[in-house]
């Protein structure tokens, strides 16, 4: 590649990533009703409009806008860390408050995602609903899924269990800030070192960010934790071989987590762990992610 190809690539991307904090920024004022200053409501019109998220944003609610900035802002601050710090080694190593919580902020929907996909699992809706529900949040971070999960069911409780001790002292105001201290109970555990047997009706392992040597024991353990008849859901970032899919394997790496993996090695792999009607759940086609369910016998 000649150097002036090289600069029109950096001009390409320049671009790419101006437009991403533009539709950020008209996001954060849909969201939160604070306009962009009007003399920029033109120009930020017309790279929305070549971008094409104009007419991705009609007919969006509030509700469905809000999750999307958190996720723009915490990807953001990530490749700003890294090309700040790129000799620094691989792993989950922060410790900003702020960039803490974005993380949290990017999960904590998902508890309203849960409910549409029930009908896919069979018998959890009418656990969730039971008074003795338990739901285990591995890798909770700053607990906002545990707390999405304990609002949106009013009788369940919820253990989250993390080793990262800074997100685990946000996590804990987080909780006492909700008013969740009797219902959500948080570890500084590993994984694979979860002891539980037979507890809970609901487990969740978000796996970009497990150590690939802890995986397999973690899964292990986590079903053994499982009551019978209780669901796992395996969260998994979709593999690609286009621009997205290396910026997500990079991104993996980034976070010190185990490699992306197909669909069908996902299914094998939590089948060939005791897991039985393994099945990836459905989402958008464009969705980053994959979720594979399986329950326990």
């Amino acid at each position: 590649m000649s150097i002036e190809a090289l600069r029109d690539l950096v001009a390409q991307l320049n671009a790419s990533a101006s437009a991403l904090a533009v539709l950020g920024a008209e996001l954060h004022a849909r969201v939160s009703g604070k306009p962009i200053h009007p003399n920029l409501r033109a120009q930020v019109e017309d790279v929305l409009r070549e971008a094409g998220a104009l007419q991705a944003l009609e007919g969006t609610s509030t509700a469905d806008l809000a999750p999307l900035l958190p996720e723009i802002r915490h990807f953001w601050a990530l490749d700003d860390d890294f090309l700040a710090n790129p000799e620094r080694a691989p792993g989950w190593i922060y410790t900003d408050d702020e960039f803490l919580q974005g993380a949290g902020r990017i999960t904590e929907g998902f508890a309203n995602v849960l409910p549409r996909l029930l009908p896919q699992l069979e018998g959890l809706g009418a656990r969730l609903e039971g008074t003795d529900a338990k739901f285990l949040d591995v890798g909770t971070g700053v607990a906002r899924l545990a707390i999405g999960m304990a609002r949106q069911w009013q009788s369940l409780r919820v253990v989250g269990i993390d080793v990262w001790a800074p997100s685990l002292a946000l996590a804990r105001k987080n909780v006492a800030d909700a008013g969740l201290q009797k219902r959500v109970e948080l570890r500084e555990q590993p994984g694979e070192e979860l002891s539980d047997e037979r507890a809970f009706d609901l487990a969740w392992i978000p796996a970009p960010f497990v150590p690939p040597h802890a995986l397999g024991r973690l899964v292990e353990r986590v079903h053994r934790a499982l009551k019978p008849g209780g669901w796992l859901l395996f969260a998994a970032a979709k593999p690609g071989e286009d621009l997205r899919g290396a910026a997500l394997r990079f991104l993996i790496s980034l976070y010190g987590g185990a490699p992306s993996s197909t669909q069908p090695e996902i299914e094998k792999f939590l089948a060939e762990k005791g897991l039985v009607e393994v099945k990836t759940l459905p989402g958008p086609p464009r969705d980053f992610k994959l979720i594979v369910a399986g329950r326990r016998a």
